[in-house]
């Protein structure tokens, strides 16, 4: 199969929404045609042990939101938090997708783990081309808009839970500074 074209900057490629329990041939013939990929990162906590222990068993819920293998095949892929289904949290969303914690503080699937820093590209850059306005914003550089939040650490030297406990020092919106939450 060819792969869809994905360079119409300003216009969102076609994508797999949730991509919640793929296998990694799966995800393979995914990246091979060319569609981006939106993981329901939050699904983990929220439902992580209902899916291990009733619904996919141990072995098949450790590889849902299978992040790590996406990362390997070079996929493109950007974290949401199905909002309001769960609370749109981008911190919280990322915290998800490291630690792989669920309710009941078990790590489902540590192999399926992702860095901080690339939650963070997930949660910007990535989500932003998956919705066609990687132009404006996702990334700092000139021309595009403004929008960025500052947390009181350093997310390139964060473990799998660093992103628990962070909170943002400092908003930005179109290049203004706005009270922090």
């Amino acid at each position: 199969m060819a792969p869809l074209q994905q360079d119409r900057v300003g216009l969102a490629p076609h994508r797999i929404e949730h991509c919640q329990v793929s296998t990694h041939d799966d995800l393979a013939a995914v990246h091979a045609s060319g569609l981006g990929v939106s993981f329901f990162a939050n699904h983990l906590y929220y439902w992580g042990d209902r899916h291990r222990d009733l619904f996919l068993g141990p072995h098949r819920a450790a590889d849902m939101d299978a992040l790590s293998w996406a990362d390997r095949l070079g996929q493109r892929y950007g974290l949401h938090s199905d909002c309001p289904i769960t609370p749109m949290d981008p911190l919280r969303t990322m915290w998800s997708a490291t630690s792989r914690r669920t309710r009941d503080g078990h790590v489902l699937g540590a192999h399926q783990r992702i860095t901080p820093l690339r939650a963070l590209q997930a949660m910007t850059v990535d989500s932003h081309w998956l919705v066609g306005d990687e132009d404006q914003v996702g990334t700092l550089r000139v021309g595009q808009r403004a929008d960025l939040v500052a947390i009181d650490r350093e997310v390139d030297t964060l473990g799998p839970d660093g992103l628990r406990d962070a909170t943002v020092s400092a908003v930005m919106v179109e290049g203004e500074w706005m009270a922090a939450p």
